[in-house]
């Protein structure tokens, strides 16, 4: 995103006091393997006693003949997120759409579309098995391979290209962690730091092969 406005960070790390607001001009969000396009976003600074913003967030992308609209918000570590879509359908279709769109788009039956759903559930249930396995056998605290689609071309459809990153990390205190993301499907490597605010919220810095700098929030979800 391309971002604009200011913030300002007083009192102490136990009762911080900030205010202002950070806004985005324009630019694109992954979600599920499909980028959207923001339309309005908004970090708005001044809760009591945290130093996360209130988030507000719009975009929207179209699939075939549905044009799907993503809302988020609420605070930064409690955020609520929308969907909804035109012509109109459930949650439930929305994310059937987003994750199994082959399947959708050639009408196949619900029979098709749960084996599919199935399918990725055990992909997902044994990479996680994977993980696991890894974290204990390398000492580690974090080992994920996850999909990153933040730095892909968007295709005529609308998806994105593969790509996956090899995540692993140390924590070097109880809220550093030391980590190293290694890239498939486009060269690319990462060493960073990552600082968890909470369970839910963490600030990244990573600098690539390249020298190059990057910082963002990172944002865990449950579902």
């Amino acid at each position: 995103m391309q971002l604009a406005g200011a913030a300002h960070f007083g009192g102490s790390t136990r009762h911080p006091h900030t205010s202002g607001s950070i806004y985005a001009e324009k630019g694109t969000i992954s979600y599920l393997k499909t980028v959207f396009k923001v339309r309005e976003a908004e970090a708005r600074f001044g809760q009591a006693n945290s130093f996360l913003p209130a988030v507000t967030l719009r975009a929207d992308t179209k699939i075939n003949r549905t044009q799907v609209y993503l809302a988020l918000d609420g605070p930064a570590d409690q955020m609520n997120l929308k969907l909804t879509s035109s012509s109109e359908l459930s949650e439930t279709q929305i994310l059937q759409l987003l994750t199994l769109r082959s399947a959708y788009d050639s009408n196949k039956g619900i029979g098709s579309e749960m084996s599919s759903m199935l399918d990725i559930g055990l992909q997902m249930s044994f990479l996680s098995e994977v993980e696991s396995a890894m974290r204990n056998v390398l000492n580690l605290d974090e080992f994920t391979v996850e999909r990153d689609t933040s730095t892909s071309k968007k295709t005529a459809d609308n998806s994105a290209h593969e790509v996956y990153n090899v995540k692993m990390g140390k924590y070097i205190t109880d809220k550093l962690m030391a980590r190293y993301i290694q890239s498939f499907g486009e060269n690319g490597r990462k060493f960073g730091l990552e600082y968890d605010f909470n369970n839910h919220l963490g600030l990244t810095v990573d600098i690539n092969q390249d020298h190059d700098y990057t910082a963002g929030l990172e944002a865990r979800f449950k579902f």
